[in-house]
């Protein structure tokens, strides 16, 4: 009796052994980033060189990044180089994350890398790295190759939405042949109403996408003969947010453009600094009377148009670039 409770005992162990081993396994837990998902700025250390600015998307585990960079070749040079930079990568199961330019439509190659918070909260931090070609050389060439690889570090923290009633004043000012400026008219009151569609994904074809997030706007201008209002120009190229720069085209009432670029003085998108407005190219006959003007200004957005929905927007403030020079352009 004893030998056959003990045969039967060795028989249930080892079907038990048999269920055990055909129950599958547990699989491994894969991170949650959609705590990330919204607006991002990422941004370098202020007046420190290599600079970059730049605007990402999370969405899942996916980024997508724009904005602009600087890099300092030579000392015989008055100022950087620079131009627009688009950025795609991934974020990995520990919380490591690249992201890297795509070379075919940048000039030479950055990449970034970094970790993410558990939390979702709080700021990344990490580095960036310039890889740059030798520069031609020509006889009358003065800057000398670019020092490469040229690094920096960064940090990205959320921001809100761009979006919301801006006021402020502007004296446009017209520059004749002769160098000579004059007022176009009185000091004009500036009415911006901007708006930032969320995005929604990675583009398809990150490359052939605006270098920046588009913007719907309209503007008001009082106190000029020139023109009085106007609508942000239908193309998405001609209307985005870059890093802590943005860019306007307004297709205005009487005939002429008007440009209007920026940046932001803190990541509450409250103040615009270094704004400046340019009339441009356009048709009607005050057009030729009133093209050419500009003037600089800053713009502030009133209380009333709260747009903090979305990402919030934490208190401190990103550093920025002070220049307003157009950067040269790597050939």
């Amino acid at each position: 009796m004893r030998i056959r409770n003990l045969s039967r005992l060795a028989s249930l162990l080892v079907i038990l052994q048999l269920c055990v081993a055909a129950t599958p396994s547990a699989p491994a837990q894969v991170e949650d980033f959609t705590s990330l998902n919204g607006n991002w700025h990422l941004f370098g250390t202020q007046h420190v060189d290599p600079q970059l600015s730049v605007s990402a998307v999370v969405t899942g585990n996916e980024i997508f990044a724009v904005g602009w960079f600087e890099v300092r070749c030579s000392k015989k040079l008055a100022g950087p180089f620079g131009g627009t930079v688009r950025m795609s990568g991934f974020i990995n199961e520990d919380g490591t994350f690249y992201l890297d330019s795509l070379v075919r439509y940048n000039e030479f190659n950055v990449s970034i890398r970094g970790k993410v918070p558990r939390d979702g909260k709080s700021p990344w931090f990490g580095s960036y790295t310039f890889v740059i070609p030798p520069y031609k050389q020509l006889s009358a060439n003065p800057y000398g190759n670019c020092v490469s690889p040229q690094t920096g570090g960064f940090t990205a923290m959320p921001y809100a939405p761009f979006q919301g009633t801006y006021t402020g004043t502007a004296d446009f000012m017209l520059t004749t042949r002769d160098g000579s400026r004059h007022p176009l008219g009185s000091e004009a009151a500036v009415t911006l109403k901007v708006s930032q569609p969320p995005v929604y994904g990675i583009p398809q074809n990150p490359g052939a996408s605006p270098a920046g997030f588009p913007l719907n706007a309209s503007i008001e201008i009082a106190g000029l003969s020139c023109f009085t209002h106007g609508v942000a120009h239908v193309s998405p190229w001609a209307n985005t947010i870059s890093g802590d720069h943005f860019g306007l085209s307004f297709d205005m009432d009487t005939g002429p453009s008007l440009l209007v670029g920026g940046r932001f003085s803190d990541q509450g998108l409250i103040i615009l600094d270094d704004v400046h407005y340019e009339v441009g190219i356009g048709t009607g006959s005050i057009n030729a009377v009133c093209r050419g003007a500009a003037a600089p200004g800053t713009l502030t957005r009133q209380s009333s148009s709260n747009p903090m929905i979305g990402t919030a927007a934490p208190t401190p403030t990103a550093p920025h670039s002070k220049s307003t020079a157009v950067p040269k352009k790597l050939k």
